[in-house]
């Protein structure tokens, strides 16, 4: 199972609000929508969570992230799992 959160970080500048969930569970989707407020700037724009991950993947977003459950839940192994992944990838190349 792996579950993607969407964060609104305009709610908390320190930490993000979970306004939306994505599970995969044996090859099913199933989005879950979280906030009252996120669910009704959803309807008022005919929106779907499926059509506004879409379209947030496409053009990205400054107010709006996807954090997977695991980096939400631990930050700070996250910050070390990237800057892992960066030192292997550069590691010490030139200037």
């Amino acid at each position: 199972m792996r579950t993607i959160l969407l964060i609104d970080r305009f709610k908390s500048l320190l930490a993000g609000d979970i306004v939306a969930e994505v599970t995969v569970l044996d090859g099913k989707t199933t989005f879950n929508v979280r906030d009252k407020v996120f669910q009704a700037f959803l309807n008022a724009n005919d929106l779907t969570i499926k059509g506004f991950i879409g379209d947030l993947k496409k053009r990205g977003s400054i107010q709006y992230s996807l954090v997977s459950k695991e980096d939400y839940d631990n930050p700070q192994a996250a910050t070390q799992r990237r800057i892992q992944a960066a030192v292997a990838k550069y590691g010490g190349k030139g200037k």
